[in-house]
């Protein structure tokens, strides 16, 4: 039986696979089989063509066997296993494949008891990356965008560690590398205000600041790791190793300084990290270029966000914004709630969700307004909400707009389509101190 049929627009032929392993090639004019291709040792599962490829298709069979075809030449290219990009379940059971689905001219979706993403090689490693990017950090003052390189497993199972590439803005070709600078893929980066220092966080917690221009490592932050569980007393001592848990945001904090002649630079006061798996946020101390403590652990499970009554099941943590004049962090949630934390002593001081939105929406991001007392979030239903902060009602709802939607339907009626805003910041003009009583407003 035929299981998958494809038709290849550039060769005129009609794809069919099935149960007896083979891909038969026919003239749909004609109504004959011009050819077959064999190689494979199961039925086939999945067959489908590769965009912006005129002649390349790929088959996948119920074994896990891929095979990447050349039907102009009528050769197979390429032979690969699912089990190369994930290994048997809990339960023992490979991918199984049922189906598979190009995405892009340069990376295949197999589907079956699992997904599994397969990517080519990088063709040319001085104008692309070598892996999608999980983060990117701009040097404004050197024009240069920092992305991460990602790492595999080494020679003998030893996992080489994450690297880092500097390309320049002006003409996207790479300048220089940064190796090895942790020892995990990277997942975060920020650069710091003077734009002479980038933070860096990996997959296992590690946190190391680097100097921009040599890739040198100043120094290293505490880092993140799962918080222990199971422990029969609070006071009693826990030799147990705590896994690592990943870097997945990075913040500068530092106040302006105006020195003589009225030039602004920023100091450096702290520098604040995350991580979601552990819902932990940590505040480092900043004001020694190559020493630094943990000032703070935030732990937002312990404190319960999102969990107080009428306000739904605890949720992760997704990102934070620091607000170092209030002394605050607030800190969304997937289950769309807003903490606000004590940077100075950790504790929740307030929590907060719209009553407007819908149950299953989480806050995807949120930041302060610096000349103003409000904050901003977005989420998952596309809302733009307004949070007061003293000296209005605390922590409550300012304002709550919902985003495109409205021109959504009015465009496309019948659309189905579901947005959500994933971002926002705010602009602001600075204030130059050109005379006295602005370098006093300013200090």
């Amino acid at each position: 039986g035929i299981t998958c049929l494809e038709y290849v627009h550039p060769v005129r032929s009609l794809l069919s696979a099935g149960f007896d392993h083979v891909i038969a090639m026919w003239d749909p004019n004609a109504g004959v089989k011009c050819a077959e291709l064999r190689g494979h040792s199961s039925s086939i599962a999945g067959l489908t063509t590769i965009p912006d490829s005129d002649f390349e298709v790929v088959s996948v069979d119920y074994a896990g066997t891929c095979k990447l075809w050349d039907v102009r030449r009528l050769e197979c290219l390429q032979t690969f296993q699912t089990s190369d990009g994930a290994g048997a379940d809990q339960e023992g059971h490979g991918v199984q494949p049922r189906a598979v689905k190009p995405l892009g001219k340069d990376r295949l979706l197999v589907a079956g008891r699992r997904m599994v993403l397969f990517e080519r090689e990088t063709k040319d490693p001085q104008v692309t990356s070598d892996a999608p990017l999980t983060c990117l950090a701009y040097c404004a003052r050197t024009s240069e965008i920092f992305t991460p390189i990602h790492s595999d497993a080494g020679i003998g199972g030893k996992e080489a560690g994450g690297s880092v590439r500097v390309w320049s803005a002006l003409d996207g070709t790479a300048q220089a590398s940064f190796e090895s600078v942790v020892g995990s893929n990277i997942t975060a980066m920020a650069v710091d205000q003077n734009h002479r220092r980038i933070a860096v966080g990996s997959e296992k917690g590690e946190i190391v600041i680097l100097n921009v221009g040599s890739g040198h490592t100043l120094k290293s932050l505490t880092a993140h790791s799962m918080p222990r569980a199971g422990r029969t007393h609070p006071d009693e001592e826990d030799s147990r190793p705590r896994e690592p848990a990943e870097v997945n945001q990075i913040e500068f904090i530092a106040t302006q300084v105006v020195k003589q002649g009225g030039v602004v630079e920023w100091q450096p006061v702290k520098v604040v990290t995350m991580s979601a798996a552990a819902k932990q946020v940590f505040v480092h101390d900043d004001t020694h270029p190559d020493k630094s403590s943990l000032l703070k652990a935030i732990d937002a499970s312990q404190q319960a966000i999102g969990n107080l009554e009428g306000l739904g099941g605890a949720g992760d943590i997704r990102r934070f914004s620091v607000h170092l004049d209030y002394g605050l962090c607030g800190v969304g949630s997937e289950d769309g709630t807003v903490g606000w934390y004590n940077v100075f002593s950790g504790k929740m001081e307030g929590i907060g969700r719209s009553d407007k939105i819908a149950e299953g929406t989480s806050v995807s991001h949120c930041r302060f307004l610096k000349r103003c007392p409000l904050m901003l979030s977005c989420d998952s239903a596309c809302s733009l909400i307004f949070w007061s902060l003293r000296p209005l009602p605390t922590y409550d709802v300012f304002f709550h707009q919902a985003l495109f939607r409205e021109a959504l339907t009015k465009t496309r009626p019948d659309s189905s389509q579901s947005l959500s805003a994933t971002s926002v910041a705010s602009a602001h003009k600075p204030r130059t101190p050109t005379s006295p009583a602005n370098v006093a407003r300013a200090r």
